[in-house]
């Protein structure tokens, strides 16, 4: 399974997010902790389920969660929605209906919540990795009492990630493979009818299979060549595929010009900002547009941080070249 692009300044910001008050260190790898054996085999998938729903349950308070979906309409707003803990309840009832049109957006369904998988896996990667460094450097020194509360802490949080990344992704991968069997479904079903294909396109770009990828979207482009869809599809195609961050922003804005409520697409335009202003500024976008979503959650306050830190540095570099004595004439 191929792991989503994200761009380099988000990697770097996510050592910041305060899911559990997780604070920056170097990357490097530390050793198995003491007390703790590594791992001989990966969890297993009901570890990894078990794991992953606990997980998926933090991103809101309970009562602030929004009830189950009990309709077509409901699971469509679901997955308009974007987010990785509404994906569960929504799948629960299109597992039950019988119609095209529920199957169709049952693949949907599982495809964007495979997607988000990979995308909050990659998050606490990033902040395992720099907790690594932090616990290498507490572990060769000799603690106090302070010091190895902060240690077991730190250990705790690596641990969290490291087996919560394991289980996003091997959950994602079952997820994609299902999506990717009800979109063929789809297809053989109704062969004339784009959307089989439009999620087709979606599972090829998430296991890299860009040349199926192509002929999936020559299959939209063919029926309906005026699909929002296929824009968007245009646009992770130039920032996965083609690393071409230009063109994917600019299609990414076309299909919210379209779409306001384009969430998936909002989501896209934070990854793959490269420079921390423009990234920031399009959070706080996708903020208003969806407070609740996992980039929000999990990866936000660190955009918030590194997005502070930039603008302490700029301004303090514009105060030094305001004080600077005139050249003498």
């Amino acid at each position: 399974m191929m792991r989503p692009l994200l761009t380099a300044s988000l990697l770097v910001v996510t050592a910041a997010v305060t899911m559990t008050g997780g604070t920056a260190a170097c990357v490097t790898a530390a050793p198995p902790p003491a007390g703790r054996p590594a791992r001989t085999v990966g969890l297993s998938m009901s570890e990894a389920t078990a794991l992953v729903e606990s997980f998926e349950q933090k991103q809101v308070p309970p009562g602030k969660k929004p009830a189950a979906p009990t309709s077509l309409e409901e699971c469509l707003a679901v997955l308009k929605s974007d987010r990785i803990d509404l994906f569960p309840d929504a799948i629960t009832f299109l597992d039950g209906q019988t119609t095209p049109e529920a199957a169709a957006l049952r693949a949907q369904v599982q495809l964007a919540w495979g997607e988000a998988e990979l995308t909050v896996a990659e998050v606490l990667a990033s902040l395992a990795d720099r907790i690594d460094g932090r616990v290498r450097a507490l572990m060769v020194r000799k603690l106090a009492a302070a010091g190895r509360a902060s240690l077991e802490a730190d250990l705790a949080k690596l641990h969290l990630y490291r087996d919560t990344d394991e289980a996003l992704r091997l959950l994602a991968a079952e997820h994609v493979a299902i999506g990717m069997e009800g979109a063929q479904k789809v297809i053989a079903e109704r062969p004339d009818d784009y959307v089989g294909y439009r999620v087709a396109a979606d599972g090829h770009r998430l296991r890299n299979e860009w040349r199926d990828f192509s002929a999936m979207v020559v299959k939209v482009e063919e029926s309906n060549p005026d699909s929002n869809g296929l824009v968007f599809l245009r646009g992770v195609a130039a920032q996965m595929r083609d690393g071409d961050a230009v063109e994917a922003i600019k299609l990414y804005r076309q299909a919210l010009e379209r779409d306001p409520q384009f969430v998936r697409a909002q989501a896209q335009l934070v990854l793959v900002q490269t420079n921390i202003f423009e990234q920031k500024k399009e959070l706080d976008k996708l903020r208003a547009l969806s407070p609740d979503h996992q980039i929000v959650r999990w990866a936000g306050p660190g955009v918030d941080e590194a997005f502070q830190a930039a603008l302490e540095r700029q301004q303090a570099v514009q105060a030094a070249t305001a004080a600077r004595p005139a050249p003498a004439k």
